[in-house]
């Protein structure tokens, strides 16, 4: 049993029946499920196959599986050590503890705010290259 809204907006209580011959089906054909659902969706990449690239692969995802769990652990300890300030400037050994000020200029809200709208000609579009590892890899 789950709950759903219908068309009139009215959340209702849908039971679902088990389906064991469509289970049975899926269960036979989850292999090609995942070729054809989850693999092809990636279709237009080139796929790097030479060992430069597969080595390179192994070693960053290598380097940000250690990175990551210590990355996360110093973003704690820091926490922890900027809470023990209570707020004041504070120093520890080699480590100055300090209030930062910064300022930004919401031009959005600005410009929202006095009704403009920025011509299409002053828009800078720009492309890089971006790096992303799977999780669990």
């Amino acid at each position: 049993i789950f709950v759903a809204m219908n068309k009139e907006e009215e959340i209702v209580e849908c039971e679902v029946l088990r389906d064991e011959a469509y289970q049975e089906w899926l269960v036979k054909n989850i292999k090609q499920f995942i070729l054809d659902y989850i693999i092809d969706q990636k279709s237009d990449y080139k796929e790097l196959e030479d060992t430069k690239a597969k080595n390179l692969t192994i070693e960053i995802i290598r380097l940000e599986n250690t990175i990551k769990p210590i990355k996360e652990k110093l973003e704690s300890l820091k926490k922890e050590l900027i809470a023990l300030a209570n707020g004041e400037k504070a120093r520890c050994l080699d480590i100055t503890i300090y209030p930062q000020s910064r300022t930004i200029i919401d031009y959005k809200g600005f410009l929202e705010q006095k009704n403009i709208t920025v011509p299409k000609e002053f828009y800078k579009e720009s492309t890089s290259m971006c790096l992303k590892i799977k999780k669990g890899a």
